[in-house]
């Protein structure tokens, strides 16, 4: 059984990194390593000999560039906004016709006949720069060494980073935005395991090469959106 689930402390650091996961902007690394590291005791923290911290499995994916195309006749998002009603980004969930304003395509199929009766087709790719990713890395591994620390050295969380392209398909709602319910098990199932303790994600909000910004959401939780019984936590760097 993994250590925080056995362990009160567990509790404390669950909400540790809740707050980290908050809606505010942060600060947060080269390629994810193939295998574990190995705690690198770079906390100020004195060690009995022999002694060796428990370890938590700590799953971090950095979703970019996440692709997309969507159809439809009203939208807006950020400052993506196109139709009649959205033209000013102030229009609300009522102001659209059910039951999907819009639908999400995959690239390949933007330009098939079945969607000719939309009003807009366009395409996204949000991305994060090479200068964000390793910010994200960064600030994982400070998060690492200063639970090491505040435990005392007695819970060293061992990171597994990996940078995952996604396109994703189910923009249905008036506004579009990747949050966190769109991170299913699918996705992130060939990664994590019953052995995982946390599940951390992060995604651009932005279309760099468009200068376009979707909504944004984030979003942790220990109960329903966890994934296969893993702490979750979701932000938009």
């Amino acid at each position: 059984m993994s250590y925080l689930r056995s362990h009160p402390f567990g509790s404390f650091i669950g909400f540790l990194l809740f707050l980290l996961a908050a809606c505010n902007p942060f600060v947060i690394t080269t390629i994810a390593p193939t295998s574990n590291p190995t705690p690198s005791r770079s906390a100020t923290t004195t060690l009995h000999p022999g002694f060796f911290p428990s370890i938590a499995h700590f799953k971090v994916f950095i979703l970019s560039p996440v692709s997309t195309c969507i159809a439809g006749n009203e939208f807006y998002s950020g400052n993506v906004c196109r139709g009649e009603k959205c033209g000013d980004c102030d229009c609300t969930a009522e102001d659209f016709d059910p039951p999907v304003p819009i639908t999400g395509i995959s690239p390949e199929h933007i330009n098939d006949p079945a969607y000719s009766g939309y009003r807009y087709r366009e395409c996204f790719e949000i991305t994060l720069t090479e200068a964000e990713i390793a910010a994200i890395k960064r600030d994982m591994e400070l998060t690492r060494d200063e639970v090491f620390k505040w435990s005392g050295g007695n819970l060293w969380l061992e990171l597994d980073i990996r940078v995952l392209p996604h396109t994703y398909l189910g923009f249905v709602a008036p506004d579009f935005a990747f949050g966190p319910f769109e991170v299913d098990d699918e996705l992130l199932n060939p990664y994590v395991s019953t052995e995982t303790d946390f599940v951390y994600v992060v995604v651009g909000g932005i279309d760099h090469t468009r200068n376009l910004q979707l909504g944004y959401w984030c979003g942790g939780s220990y109960g329903e959106m966890s994934i296969h019984g893993a702490g979750y936590a979701y932000i938009q760097y």
